[in-house]
């Protein structure tokens, strides 16, 4: 199964997180990325918060979603709304949600939302965010809310119009060593080897291609 460059990038922090095993996915869409997930990652949980039901159907339908099981389950709601309320802790969130005109939801990236993310995120969880097309003006103020909110704030350049950013609740630069062996194993998996997971870590410990963004402490 290929990912799209933007999918790959949203799953390549994994390595970063200490024994994950609970999952929430924002924006389910065509369920790509769900079932590259339940297929390859039999250790994680994974909740999908999709506000329109009839995008669930047609991933269904049409998509080969696999059926909801102990591993897997859809939630048709509000993202933010979701998040807000939640009450258990998880250790990876993807959220990969637009508007009708594949724009910026405003709502999902505010502090109010960041914060409720961090919240819910374990001591090594991480956040990862598609942002698609944003606003020339958008990205101001973005990155020192982000650091407000975040311990360690990562940013992938997938090309002029779309990055991912990723959002450590803590520091993960001292684990360098640690995290390398994991993205090791992770790349020797059947299925993986596409992500690349050991490249990312690469360059980032040689801060090549990637803009590392630290918050002040």
């Amino acid at each position: 199964m290929t990912l799209s460059p933007y999918l790959v990038a949203m799953l390549q922090p994994l390595p970063f997180i200490e024994h994950p095993r609970d999952t929430i996915m924002i924006g389910l869409g065509g369920g790509v990325c769900a079932r590259f997930i339940h297929r390859y990652f039999p250790e994680l949980r994974l909740t999908a918060i999709e506000i329109d039901p009839e995008m669930v159907e047609i991933a269904r339908n049409y998509f080969a979603l696999p059926k909801e099981d102990e591993r897997f389950r859809i939630v048709v709601d509000d993202g933010v709304e979701f998040i807000h309320k939640h009450a258990t802790q998880c250790d990876l969130i993807l959220s990969d949600s637009c508007d009708e005109n594949n724009g910026i939801v405003e709502a999902l990236h505010d502090e109010a939302f960041y914060t409720a993310c961090h919240r819910i995120l374990r001591p090594s969880g991480v956040m990862t965010v598609n942002i698609f097309r944003p606003d020339a003006n958008w990205g101001q103020g973005y990155l020192a809310m982000l650091n407000r909110v975040f311990a360690e704030v990562y940013y992938i350049k997938i090309d002029e119009n779309q990055f991912v950013m990723v959002l450590c609740k803590d520091k993960v630069s001292g684990r360098w060593p640690a995290i390398l062996q994991t993205a090791k194993v992770l790349d020797a998996r059947e299925g993986l080897g596409q992500i690349e997971f050991a490249g990312l870590v690469k360059r980032l410990q040689a801060n090549l291609a990637i803009r590392r963004q630290t918050a002040a402490k």
